[in-house]
């Protein structure tokens, strides 16, 4: 059942439009001041959101593709009008301007999201044209709207086959979770990123859109890349260790056994010998200073990382290093720049480094 009301000229029309107590609209064209498509006209920019149906005239095309064109729900010829037609056509255009407002708070809500989301939300069209960037798109790649738009999405893949294959796979299956690949940003930087796709047909437009979310991995790469290199140090760790101390138990043997060999009274008298006992002793220690070198070059303990002047650290290097050279036949001179800087780092290490490399 409905109720109807009625209103005779262009101005209570309009008026009982902007007062929105009614479900829908039935608009004829003739309305004595004014006409139908002028009266729709200020309805539609007034913010009515309830459908309005024009009645139009037998033979009037182009003022239905206007009323159309405008934002009229539906049109009806009145010669032709029958009840049933106009009772379709009422449930019709309340039905869909129903779904279409639905359609718009939701495109509200996605823009809201579309705008303060901090990860980049790429949208293009089904050619791969770029549509929209949001802003937290724009700061991830560096570009402006204006630069992107109706841009090659390509242009912000780092390699060709990835762009390709995220296209292919997304046509394929309308929906793509976590496609893990490199981007690039306008300078040129690199990111390991995560794309989740889907494709999502524009019911206000027509047309079928790719909305991709971009989540970027980089850190995580990182991290992952790090806890492979650790592990990687904890076995050259525990080999060296090993293989040092397997090393240092022979050593400790043989030194214990020229202690005795020196002791015995043959030798003792006998300096040529006793001699070369040293010469054994003296190299054996290098080799246990050696393995010490490398257990100790082994450790992963954290850096303690301070500010040194790089000179005075230098200096130092040289210093201990004078003292390994002493008896090499070995001269050593520097030429250091007059200008002082500081250089964060692990002093003891960095020096040991410095003083492994002269």
């Amino acid at each position: 059942k409905y109720s109807l009301s009625w209103v005779n000229s262009f101005e209570k029309g309009l008026s009982a439009i902007r007062k929105k107590e009614f479900d829908v609209y039935l608009l004829d064209y003739r309305l004595g001041n004014g006409n139908g498509i002028e009266l729709l006209s200020e309805a539609i920019n007034s913010g009515c959101l309830q459908p309005i149906i024009m009645l139009t005239g037998k033979g009037s095309p182009e003022i239905d593709e206007r009323a159309m064109e405008i934002g009229a729900a539906d049109y009806l010829v009145k010669d032709e009008m029958e009840a049933s037609l106009m009772e379709r056509s009422i449930r019709y255009s309340i039905n869909q301007t129903n779904i279409l407002q639905k359609l718009q708070a939701s495109e509200v809500k996605y823009r809201t999201i579309f705008e303060q989301a901090i990860d980049p939300i790429l949208v293009m069209d089904q050619t791969g044209l770029i549509i929209d960037l949001n802003p937290g798109g724009l700061k991830f790649f560096g570009y402006s709207k204006e630069e992107v738009v109706q841009q090659e999405g390509h242009m912000l893949f780092k390699n060709f086959e990835d762009a390709t294959s995220f296209f292919t796979q997304l046509e394929s299956k309308g929906l793509l979770n976590d496609f893990e690949c490199s981007m690039q940003t306008k300078g040129g930087q690199e990111y390991f990123c995560a794309l989740s796709a889907f494709i999502h047909t524009d019911m206000l437009n027509v047309s079928e859109v790719y909305h991709t979310m971009i989540k970027d991995l980089s850190q995580r790469k990182n991290n992952e890349v790090k806890s492979v290199n650790i592990g990687k140090m904890d076995v050259s760790e525990h080999i060296a260790k090993g293989l040092g101390e397997k090393m240092r138990d022979p050593l400790s043997t043989i030194n214990l056994a020229l202690d005795e060999i020196a002791s015995e009274e043959a030798i003792i008298s006998n300096e040529s010998a006793q001699a070369c006992i040293e010469i054994v002793k003296g190299n054996c220690d290098t080799i246990d200073q050696l393995v010490r070198n490398l257990i100790t070059s082994t450790d992963t303990r954290a850096l303690n990382v301070q500010k040194y002047s790089i000179n005075d650290l230098v200096d130092e290097a040289i210093s201990d290093a004078e003292e390994l050279m002493a008896g090499q036949h070995v001269q050593l001179s520097k030429q250091l720049l007059p200008v002082e800087g500081e250089v964060l780092a692990d002093k003891p290490k960095l020096k040991k480094a410095v003083v492994n490399i002269i």
